[in-house]
């Protein structure tokens, strides 16, 4: 049996194993990290990552979650998120919608790059020209959404 993340099963809505396993053929979780310049630092880092959350969520992405910070044992505990990351559980259908529009906002940010992890396999997007992206993010939609 599959055992799925407790951050799974929030993003997904579900309470318990069973019922996500019902849907868990319908969405894929997508790790999505950015990387800035290397003039950049974690305040326009945290910018950027609210802006991208901005776009995903004007795109109709809505299962769209900041990972919690990784707090050390005897540490107060605070809402604290991990700098330049978002995770985005959304249907198969819907991954290349999320690189179009990581793709999009690549070309108007002040971020190097920005990588997609689905499964251990990953895709780093980069200001390249848009028909690039559209080939690369083409073939990486293929191995992740049956088409």
């Amino acid at each position: 049996m599959i055992e799925l993340p407790n951050r799974a099963l929030s993003l997904c809505g579900k309470t318990d194993q069973g019922e996500a396993l019902k849907e868990e053929a319908t969405l894929v979780l997508l790790h999505i990290s950015l990387q800035p310049f290397e003039d950049g630092d974690d305040i326009e880092l945290d910018d950027a990552t609210r802006e991208l959350h901005r776009s995903l969520l004007e795109a109709d992405m809505e299962e769209i979650s900041r990972p919690p910070l990784s707090i050390e044992d005897g540490a107060k505990p605070v809402e604290a998120f991990a700098v330049g990351a978002l995770i985005l559980a959304v249907a198969p259908t819907a991954i290349e919608q999320v690189g179009v529009v990581i793709a999009a906002w690549l070309q108007r940010s002040n971020v190097r790059s920005a990588t997609i992890l689905i499964d251990g396999d990953k895709l780093t997007l980069t200001k390249v020209s848009k028909k690039d992206q559209r080939e690369i993010l083409r073939l990486f939609v293929e191995r992740h959404s049956g088409k």
